[in-house]
């Protein structure tokens, strides 16, 4: 089992049932878009989950690794911070807020795709 998998898994989950026992039910279902988020929390939390534990299986007769959700579950955090969009205020702070919120989901995307472009030899280091 991968520890840090199932610690982001926990997280994930732990901070959705945060949100619900904290702010009550409407905090994850008031709006389309805190739905979406707690949504995609809750499925990064699942995706986490499964790559922790390192199992092999098949997807339409093609062999996958669950490990691989690991990437997809940083995919899944990157879009959840993009759904933090919603919320921008207005102004230069807003201009701010967008500029933080993109960049943060962006590293996050880009940290689950890089992943797995390495480990499918999509992506490799090249020496000179």
């Amino acid at each position: 089992m991968s520890r840090s998998n199932v610690l982001a898994g926990f997280l994930c989950f732990a901070g959705v049932a945060t949100l619900a026992v904290v702010f009550g039910p409407e905090a994850i279902s008031s709006t389309p878009g805190r739905t979406a988020f707690t949504g995609v929390i809750a499925l990064a939390g699942l995706l986490f989950s499964l790559a922790a534990t390192r199992r092999r299986g098949t997807l339409a007769g093609q062999p996958i690794d669950l490990h691989d959700c690991s990437a997809l579950g940083d995919v899944a955090i990157g879009l959840a911070i993009l759904t933090g969009l919603a919320a921008a205020p207005g102004g230069v702070i807003g201009v701010l807020y967008a500029a933080l919120v993109v960049a943060g989901s962006l590293s996050a995307v880009a940290f689950g795709v890089v992943g797995l472009a390495e480990k499918y030899g999509r992506l490799s280091a090249t020496e000179d």
